[in-house]
């Protein structure tokens, strides 16, 4: 969670976003497969994906 607050590390940031990506989509179906499903883990992984879109899009003017 470190990598995704500090600027001026976007490798880093990348290993961070993926990881967050697979523990999310494990969790998820980890619960979606013993019957527990919970919406929780599909919004945080929603979220997870706007942040990361947003990223991009400030890196992108930052470069300009």
């Amino acid at each position: 969670m470190f990598a995704l607050l500090v600027p001026g590390f976007p490798r880093l940031r990348e290993w961070a976003y993926a990881g967050f990506t697979f523990t999310l989509i494990g969790a998820a179906y980890s619960h979606f497969v013993i019957g527990e499903f919970e919406a929780v883990h599909i919004v945080a992984l929603g979220i997870l994906f706007v942040s990361y879109f947003l990223n991009q899009d400030l890196e992108k003017a930052k470069k300009v």
